[in-house]
């Protein structure tokens, strides 16, 4: 395995709280414990998310009967992979096969699926495809890809749109974009993208301008930054952060003009930001004095009440990752 994939792969471990052990670290703030969906905002109950192999809303009921992801990952022999993206209506879900050459977009509707942005046609002969995204009318994808050169390192990399009813694909030619992470966010306005990236220095360039079309960097430590997410109010972005790839994780809180970097909670074993309603946000990390297990957490934007959801119950973490129930 080539640096750079074993890199992306340690990234997946990461995200899903598999740390080594550490000493005297402490989850900061301390959480309380929710054991009803009772306790929860009335705005955060209908939301969805992937927990314990099952698409829930956080209130722990089932989406839907016959989960889409679960067939998916059932049709590619998969046991577990990055979780695909569903449409801002949820009629739509995305997903690509291992080697990331196309991009599947299936209508949950109607049933149909159709491929996109097909390496050799849509995109350059060799081209992988990284993180996807839904744009905020849902009438677009926005797609990382990139190809590789020698010793299997990233030759070329950008951004790119294509309509989900045309197939049309428009490169954007990011000035300065260099990621082939399989994460991607946009702004609710359609404005900011940003993507996960490993850097070395004190410059954290995960932001990307999609009206200049250039990247743009926010003031930080060197490190992993993953799971990064917009804000409603479209000048916040959140995102998890490490040192190291076992050091304690963070959840941190930053403006997007710089003006504001907030740790908000910190000595996770690894932590990754599952969505953002409203002000609260909802991670999923686990914590070193039961590293067994990662939980899910919701704390107010502004840094309040951390929150444990022990009625979803804790996901059962080994060496290899997350345990499939």
């Amino acid at each position: 395995m080539k640096m750079k994939q074993l890199w992306l792969f340690l990234a997946f471990v990461f995200l899903a709280a598999c740390a080594a052990p550490a000493k005297n670290v402490v989850l900061q703030p301390a959480a309380r414990d929710i054991f009803s969906p009772e306790e929860l905002p009335q705005s955060l109950i209908n939301e969805q998310i992937y927990w314990q192999d099952r698409l829930i809303y956080l209130n722990g009921k089932p989406v839907m009967e016959n989960d889409p992801v679960r067939q998916l990952w059932d049709e590619m022999n998969v046991v577990s992979a990055p979780i695909p993206k569903f449409s801002h209506n949820k009629r739509y879900i995305l997903d690509r096969p291992a080697l990331g050459a196309k991009i599947l977009l299936w209508d949950l509707e109607t049933g149909e699926r159709k491929w996109l942005a097909k390496a050799g046609e849509d995109l350059p002969a060799g081209a992988k495809i990284g993180g996807m995204a839904f744009m905020p009318n849902d009438d677009k994808v926005i797609f990382s890809y990139y190809t590789q050169g020698g010793d299997n390192q990233i030759a070329y990399s950008d951004l790119a749109l294509v309509d989900i009813k045309s197939g049309k694909v428009e490169s954007l030619k990011i000035t300065g974009f260099l990621s082939d992470f399989f994460e991607l966010a946009v702004s609710p306005d359609g404005k900011w993208a940003a993507t996960g990236m490993v850097t070395l220095d004190d410059r954290v360039c995960l932001l990307v301008n999609l009206e200049t079309r250039s990247v743009e960097c926010l003031n930080g430590e060197k490190g992993w930054y993953t799971s990064a997410m917009f804000l409603p109010d479209m000048k916040h972005i959140v995102y998890g952060h490490n040192k190291k790839i076992d050091s304690p994780s963070n959840i941190i809180l930053s403006s997007i003009d710089g003006s504001e970097n907030r740790v908000l909670v910190s000595g996770l074993t690894g932590g990754g930001i599952l969505l953002v309603s409203g002000g609260e946000i909802v991670f999923v990390g686990g914590t070193y004095d039961n590293p067994a297990y990662d939980y899910v957490y919701i704390i107010n934007q502004d840094g309040s009440d951390l929150r444990r959801l022990v009625y979803l119950g804790g996901r059962r973490i080994t060496n290899d990752g997350p345990v499939v129930p």
